[in-house]
C-alpha cells in the first residue's frame, strides 16, 4: 500500500469513527507515525491528509491542536485545490466549534463544504457536510431539523458506495428519533447500522449500536433488557481496547441504576468510569462523570459532596472552554441552594447560567433557567418578579415551538395563581399542561400537574373534583415509581372534608413515610466552604499562571543575552578559522608544484595496471550476467511455486474454518463460553464440534495424530463421523458415540491397511442437560480429561477418561464408559487437547498439568472471555518467543 493509499484509508476510517460516535483519544503511536511523516517527501495533498489526520487524533481532547493542524491541512489542501482535503479540515474545523459551543461559527464552516463538494462532485464531503450540520443542531437540541440534515447524509453516503458511511448515518438518524421520542424509527434506524456493521464486520460499531439499542429500552423503562445490551457493548469495546467507549457504557449503566434508586450500584459503575476516563485524560467526559456523580449525592442528600463534584466539572469544562458544560454546572449548583432554601445563592448561579445560554442562543435551556429563578422568587412569594420571569419562560417556549417546555411552563404559572388564590386562571394552565403531557405521553409530568390540579380543586372548595384528579394522579405516579408525598398531603385533607375520616387517616399516614427534610444548615456550611475553596483555587491558578508568564519572559531574555554572546564569539573565531585556511591553502600549493610531476609518472604506471584489470573484469562480468539471468528465471519459478503452495494453504484454513461451529452458533447453545484456538501451522489437528439434539448439548473437543495437513484431513473426518452418529443416528451417550467412532477409524484403517498410516485421536465429549436448579451434565473421553469448577469453591476437579485414543493399531480395546455429573448453574467445564500442558519454554521445561490447574484455580472468579485472554498471555509468558511444538486448543463453558 502506498503511501497516498494508506493516508486515505486511515482519513476514512477517523472521519467514520468521529464527533457523533464517541471515539477513543488520540493514540500515541499513530501520532507519532504521523509526526514522521511530515518530514519525509510527500505531495501537497499527502501532507494535506496526514495534518487531517492529526486533527482527528486530537478532535476530542484538544481544540487549540486541532485548529492549529486544520489551519496546515487548509494551506497545503488549497495549493494544488484539493477538494477532499478542504473539506475534512473544514468538518474538524466545524466540529471543534461545535463541541466547544460556538454553534454558529461551526454552522458557517460546514455551509463553506457544500459548493466546494458539489462542484466536485464529491458524495463523501457532502455526506460530511450535511453530517456535521446535523451534528450541530443536534448539540443545540434541534432534533428535527437535525434529522433533515441527517437524511441528506445518508442520501450521499449511499451515493459514495461507502457502506460504512450508510451505516454511520442510519446510526446518526436513530439518535434524532430517539431524542424526538419516536421510539418505532429509532429501533428502525439502530437495527438498519447493526445490520451493516455486522455485515462489514465493524465489531467497534457493532458495540456502538448495541449501546443505542440500550439507551431506547432505558427509556421504555425495560432496564432488563437494556443492561443485557449494555453488557453486549461492553464486551466489545474491551475486547478491541476502546476503553473511552466502554466508559460510555459503564456511564449509561449507572444511569439505569440511579433512574432505579439503586444508588449503590449506580455509585459503582460512575466511579468505574470515572477512572478509565481519568487514565485517558479526557477532560470533556471527565466533567461529565462528576456531574452524574453530584446528581447521586444530591438524590442522597449529601449536598456538600454534591456541590463537589459540580465544581470539579466546573474546572473542567473552563479548562476545555467549553461555555455549555460550565452553565449546566452553574445550574446544578444552583439547584442545590434551591433544595436548601439559600434562594438568593440559588439565583445567582442561574444567572449565572442563564447569560451563558443567553449568548449560545440555546432557547431551550433558556426556558428552564427562567422557570428556575421564578421558582425562587416564587418561593421567597416575591410574586412580581416571578411572574416577569414565568412570562419570559413562555414567550420562549412558544417561540421554539417545544411542547415539554410549554407545558411545564402551564403547570409552573397554574401553581402561581393557585397561590394566588386565582381559581379559574389556576385550572386553565393546569388543564393545558395536563392536555399537553398526555399527548406526549410523559406520564411523570402528567401526574404532577393532576396532584397540582387536585390542589387547585381543593384550595377552590371543589373536594369531589379534587378527590378524582388526586387519585388518578397518585395511581399514576405509583406505577411510575415517582411517589408524590405532596398528593398523599393534599389528598388525606380532602378526605376529611368529605368526612371519610379513615381514608383521611391511611393517606396521612402514608405522606408521613414519604417526607423528609431537604433543608440541612450543616450542609450549607460546608457547601460554602468548598465554594470559597474552589474561588481560593482559581485565584491560585491565576497567580501561578502569571508567574510562570513572567517565568517565561525571563528565561527569553537570558537565552537572546546569551545568543548574543556565542554569536560574537563565533564572529571572531570564524576570522581567525579563515586566516589558518588562507595560510594552509598557500602551503598546500607550494607542495602541490613539487608533487605533482612525481605524481604524474605514478599514474602513467597505475594507468597500465589497470587497462589489464579492467578486461579481466569486462569477460567476469559476463560470466556473472549469465549466472544471474539463470538464478532470476530458477526464483520466478520458486516464487511462482510458493504462491500457489501459499494459495493452497490459505484455501485449506478457511474450509477448516467452514466446518468449525462459529461463534454465533455457540453463544445460542451456551450461556457463556470461550475458545482458544491457536495451529501450529495454516492448518490444525485439533478441531471442536457442537450441536443440539431437543434439549441435550453435544460439545466435542479432539486432538488428531499430527498436525498440520495430515491432521487436518483426519478433523475432516472427524466431523463426518460425528455428523453421521449424532446429527443422522441421533445418538447422544458420549461413550457410545465414542464406541461408534473408533468402529468408524478402524473401518478406515482396514481400507488403507497396506499404508500403515497410523490414524487416530485423543478426544473428549460432553452431554449437557440444562434443568431448573442444575444442569446433567454427561462425559466420556479417550485420553481427554475433564476438568470443572464449582461457584465459591476455589478448588479445580478432574474427571478421568479411558487412557486409550480412537484408532491406531493397538490390539487391546479398552471400553469407554459415562461419568454423570449434577453441577449447580455457574459451574465452569474445561476441555483442551495436549498441546498447551506439552509446550515448552525453548528447554525441556513445559507448561505442564499442575500450572494450568494452578491457573484455574486462581482465574476462575473472572469472566470466560478474561480467562481466555489471561491464558492466552500466560502461555506467550511462559513460551518466551519459544516455537510453538503442536496444535493448542482449550475450551470453556459456563452452565
Amino acid at each position: 500500500m502506498n503511501t497516498r493509499t494508506l493516508i486515505t484509508f486511515l482519513l476514512t476510517k477517523l472521519l467514520y469513527y468521529g464527533a457523533f460516535s464517541q471515539a477513543q483519544a488520540q493514540t500515541p503511536a499513530i501520532v507519532d507515525s504521523l509526526q514522521k511523516m511530515l518530514t519525509t517527501s510527500i505531495n501537497h495533498q499527502q501532507r494535506a491528509d496526514t495534518y487531517n489526520l492529526l486533527a482527528a487524533q486530537y478532535h476530542r481532547t484538544d481544540s487549540l491542536k486541532v485548529a492549529s493542524f486544520t489551519a496546515e491541512a487548509l494551506r497545503w489542501a488549497k495549493r494544488d485545490n484539493y477538494v477532499r482535503g478542504i473539506c475534512q479540515a473544514y468538518y474538524y474545523q466545524g466540529y471543534n466549534y461545535t463541541r466547544l459551543g460556538h454553534f454558529l461559527q461551526a454552522e458557517q464552516v460546514y455551509n463553506k463544504m457544500i459548493p466546494l463538494a458539489q462542484a466536485a462532485k464529491d458524495y463523501h464531503s457532502l455526506h460530511l457536510a450535511w453530517k456535521g450540520l446535523g451534528i450541530n443542531l443536534a448539540y443545540q437540541r434541534k432534533s428535527r431539523k437535525s434529522l433533515e440534515c441527517f437524511k441528506k447524509s445518508l442520501s450521499f453516503a449511499k451515493q459514495s458506495d461507502d457502506k460504512t458511511l450508510v451505516a454511520n448515518a442510519y446510526n446518526n438518524m436513530g439518535n434524532n428519533y430517539k431524542n424526538l421520542g419516536n421510539i418505532k424509527q429509532a429501533l428502525h434506524c439502530y437495527q438498519q447500522s447493526l445490520d451493516i456493521n455486522k455485515a462489514l464486520d465493524n465489531m467497534n460499531e457493532v458495540g456502538i449500536n448495541y449501546n443505542n439499542l440500550a439507551l431506547i429500552y432505558s427509556r421504555k423503562g425495560a432496564y432488563k433488557k437494556a443492561l443485557a445490551h449494555y453488557q453486549s457493548a461492553l464486551r466489545t469495546f474491551r475486547q478491541s481496547d476502546q476503553l473511552l467507549r466502554a466508559s460510555h457504557v459503564l456511564n449509561n449503566m449507572g444511569l439505569i441504576y440511579l433512574n432505579q434508586s439503586n444508588y449503590l450500584q449506580a455509585a459503582y459503575y460512575f466511579n468505574e468510569s470515572l477512572q478509565i476516563r481519568k487514565s485517558l485524560d479526557d477532560a470533556f467526559s471527565i466533567a461529565v462523570s462528576y456531574t452524574n456523580l453530584g446528581l447521586l449525592e444530591t438524590r442522597l442528600g449529601r449536598y456538600p459532596e454534591a456541590i463537589g463534584y459540580h465544581l470539579k466539572a466546573l474546572k473542567h469544562s473552563k479548562k476545555l472552554n467549553n461555555q455549555y458544560r460550565a452553565a449546566s454546572s452553574y445550574n446544578n449548583i444552583g439547584v442545590i441552594y434551591q433544595e436548601q432554601n439559600n434562594f438568593g445563592l440559588a439565583r445567582q448561579y442561574y444567572f449565572k447560567a442563564l447569560r451563558i445560554f443567553t449568548q449560545l442562543e440555546q432557547k431551550l435551556e433558556l426556558v428552564e433557567a427562567y422557570r428556575d429563578i421564578a421558582a425562587t422568587y416564587d418561593l421567597e412569594s416575591k410574586s412580581d418578579s416571578a411572574q416577569q420571569y414565568f412570562k419570559q419562560a413562555f414567550e420562549v417556549a412558544q417561540q421554539i415551538g417545544d411542547q415539554k417546555s410549554l407545558g411545564l411552563v402551564y403547570k409552573d404559572l397554574g401553581i402561581f395563581y393557585r397561590k394566588k388564590k386565582q381559581c379559574n386562571q389556576s385550572q386553565e394552565y393546569l388543564h393545558q399542561a395536563k392536555a399537553i403531557f398526555t399527548s406526549l405521553k410523559n406520564y411523570r409530568h402528567l401526574s404532577s400537574s393532576q396532584i397540582a390540579l387536585g390542589q387547585t380543586y381543593y384550595d377552590c372548595g371543589e373536594y369531589q373534583k379534587a378527590q378524582h384528579v388526586l387519585e388518578k394522579g397518585l395511581e399514576l405516579a405509583k406505577k411510575k415509581g415517582d411517589i408524590k408525598a405532596n398528593g398523599y398531603s393534599i389528598l388525606s385533607a380532602t378526605y376529611a372534608k368529605l368526612g371519610d375520616y379513615q381514608k383521611a387517616y391511611e393517606n396521612h399516614l402514608l405522606f408521613k413515610a414519604t417526607t423528609d427534610s431537604l433543608f440541612n444548615r450543616k450542609n450549607t456550611r460546608k457547601i460554602a466552604q468548598l465554594e470559597e475553596r474552589f474561588k481560593y483555587k482559581q485565584q491560585k491558578d491565576s497567580l501561578r499562571q502569571i508567574q510562570v508568564q513572567e517565568k517565561k519572559q525571563l528565561q527569553t531574555q537570558i537565552i537572546q543575552q546569551t545568543l548574543q554572546n556565542r554569536l560574537q564569539q563565533r564572529t571572531l573565531w570564524l576570522v581567525l578559522g579563515i586566516a589558518l585556511v588562507l595560510l594552509g591553502f598557500t602551503i598546500y600549493v607550494y607542495r602541490s608544484r613539487q608533487l605533482k610531476q612525481k605524481l604524474n609518472e605514478q599514474l602513467q604506471i597505475k594507468k597500465a595496471e589497470l587497462e589489464v584489470k579492467n578486461e579481466t573484469l569486462e569477460a567476469s562480468k559476463e560470466e556473472i550476467s549469465v549466472q544471474r539471468d539463470m538464478l532470476e528465471e530458477k526464483n520466478n519459478t520458486l516464487a511462482l511455486h510458493k504462491e500457489r503452495i501459499e494459495q493452497s494453504f490459505r484455501a485449506a484454513r478457511r474450509i477448516q474454518k467452514a466446518f468449525l461451529p462459529s461463534k454465533e452458533y455457540l453463544q445460542q447453545c451456551f450461556n457463556d463460553c470461550f475458545i482458544l484456538y491457536l495451529p501450529k501451522d495454516v492448518v490444525s489437528g485439533d478441531f471442536y464440534w457442537a450441536s443440539k439434539i431437543s434439549n441435550i448439548q453435544i460439545l466435542v473437543v479432539g486432538d488428531c495424530t499430527g498436525h498440520g495437513v495430515p491432521g487436518a484431513f483426519t478433523t475432516m473426518i472427524c466431523h463426518k463421523v460425528l455428523d453421521q452418529i449424532v446429527k443422522v443416528e441421533k445418538i447422544i451417550d458420549p461413550a457410545v458415540i465414542l464406541s461408534k467412532m473408533q468402529v468408524a477409524f478402524l473401518q478406515e484403517r482396514t481400507e488403507g491397511e497396506s499404508s500403515r498410516i497410523d490414524t487416530g485421536l485423543d478426544v473428549a465429549i460432553l452431554a449437557i442437560e440444562h434443568q431448573q436448579a442444575c444442569s446433567k451434565v454427561t462425559f466420556a473421553g479417550a485420553r481427554h480429561d475433564l476438568l470443572y469448577t464449582l461457584p465459591k469453591n476455589e478448588d479445580v476437579i478432574r474427571v478421568p477418561s479411558v487412557r486409550q485414543s480412537i484408532g491406531g493399531f493397538r490390539k487391546q480395546k479398552k471400553t469407554f464408559n459415562n461419568h454423570t455429573l449434577s453441577l449447580p448453574t455457574g459451574s465452569t467445564l474445561y476441555m483442551g487437547s495436549d498441546g498447551l500442558v506439552d509446550q515448552n519454554d525453548g528447554t525441556p521445561n513445559k507448561f505442564g498439568t499442575s500450572r494450568l490447574l494452578d491457573f484455574l484455580k486462581h482465574n476462575q472468579s473472572f469472566s470466560l472471555n478474561r480467562q481466555k485472554n489471561k491464558l492466552t498471555n500466560a502461555l506467550y509468558d511462559f513460551m518466551n518467543q519459544a516455537e510453538q511444538r503442536d496444535d493448542i486448543l482449550w475450551v470453556g463453558v459456563k452452565l
